[in-house]
């Protein structure tokens, strides 16, 4: 009877207390609960860090939507102390169609566009400057005609960046153009190497290592400087089985010389001729003189500013 009794009061108070008092009680849920994986999470904007985790102390302010404290990983669980790492197996390869080799793919090829650049990828610098990047750029109406520009700042402080190389979706390289014609279009005088084998070209044609086609060589290295053309097979190349140049006569000369054996004028055979002239005259204004003499008073008899041909036989 007493526990009967007991109860009742105890109920009674309950009902009571009800009528008097209110309070709000606020249950949050998590599921899972506190941790666990997710069939699909979305987000209007997410901060990922403890320095974002605080929202009220730290908003994530337009246009940003995505904030990350420390690396990002994609494909893979090691950064390997990289900002941001993309890890594909995938061979690379040029196909026409994204199968799972490409790592990064960046939208940029649009339809009558020409001119227009897309899909850039920009480095910032001091005050948020841009000041290099590269971009695919519209060579045509044709989306498929796709180029790479690079772009430089190229002075100092405040201003934009320019275009200061192209690579054309033809495969040709412009420095300093954006429309190359050739192969290679350099619009400004290039410089090779700041001196010693560095400042040779070397234009090679045949099968390497030892090609038997001609190579022109320009050279600043070599005494007396010049323009030289050989061919080696069983030599080296410093050491040629055939060479010919034309160049200066010596060092610090004004004078021309072409060196390598007989030259002909209007034929590739001389012959054992020093010089072979084939389809016309050889005019000389001021006379021509042929001579093999050894001392100056014979030079000086044959110097005869009379325009005729001297000819000695008693040398």
């Amino acid at each position: 009877m007493r526990k009967i009794l007991l109860l009742l009061l105890m109920f009674g108070l309950v009902v009571l207390s009800s009528g008097v008092f209110a309070e709000n009680v606020t249950i949050t849920t998590y599921y899972p609960a506190p941790y666990g994986g997710y069939e699909e999470l979305r987000a209007k904007k997410l901060g990922i860090g403890n320095t974002w985790f605080d929202s009220a102390a730290f908003p994530i302010a337009d246009p940003a939507d995505l904030i990350v404290e420390g690396s990002v990983s994609i494909g893979t669980t090691d950064p390997e102390a990289a900002t941001l790492r993309v890890w594909n197996t995938t061979p690379y390869d040029g196909g026409m169609s994204p199968v799972g080799q490409d790592s990064i793919i960046l939208r940029g090829a649009v339809q009558n566009a020409l001119g227009n650049y897309y899909g850039g990828i920009t480095w910032f610098g001091s005050g948020g400057r841009r000041r290099a990047g590269i971009a695919s750029v519209m060579e045509h109406a044709d989306s498929d005609h796709v180029g790479l520009a690079f772009f430089t700042q190229g002075t100092d402080g405040v201003g934009p960046m320019f275009e200061s190389v192209r690579i054309s979706y033809e495969g040709r390289v412009g420095i300093g153009t954006n429309t190359p014609r050739y192969m290679l279009d350099v619009a400004s005088w290039p410089r090779f190497g700041s001196g010693g084998d560095g400042g040779r070209i070397f234009v090679d044609y045949g099968v390497a290592p030892k090609p038997s086609a001609p190579i022109l060589k320009l050279s600043d290295k070599d005494d007396p400087p010049r323009i030289q053309f050989q061919q080696y097979n069983t030599g080296t190349e410093v050491a040629p089985d055939y060479s010919s140049w034309i160049g200066m006569a010596g060092g610090k000369s004004t004078n021309l010389a072409i060196m390598g054996g007989n030259l002909g004028i209007g034929t590739t055979t001389p012959g054992t001729n020093r010089l072979e002239v084939v389809g016309g005259p050889i005019k000389a204004t001021d006379g021509l003189i042929i001579q093999t003499v050894g001392s100056a008073a014979a030079e000086a008899a044959l110097a005869k500013p009379d325009g005729r041909l001297w000819l000695r036989t008693d040398l």
